[in-house]
């Protein structure tokens, strides 16, 4: 898991790194076979979109959900069990 912050809010990453760890205790994502990446965004790139992904390989197959918020990014990707 990997989340990007800027310099001037570093203090975002941390606070978004711990949302994330609260909400995996409660909420169980799909194992991947082999391969899984998890990348969210504490602060805006400047477009106003905060890129919440999370991708895993099951088989042949590489799935990947993308949300604006962290919660809902996990949320989608445990509902695909």
């Amino acid at each position: 898991m990997t989340v990007h912050a800027n310099m001037m809010d570093e203090d975002a990453g941390v606070a978004l790194a711990k949302q994330a760890v609260a909400t995996f205790e409660q909420v169980y994502l799909p194992a991947p076979q082999s391969v899984g990446d998890i990348s969210f965004d504490a602060v805006s790139s400047g477009s106003g979109q905060l890129d919440q992904v999370i991708q895993w390989q099951a088989g042949k197959v590489v799935y990947q959900v993308k949300a604006q918020e962290m919660a809902t990014a996990i949320k989608m990707a445990a509902s695909m069990q």
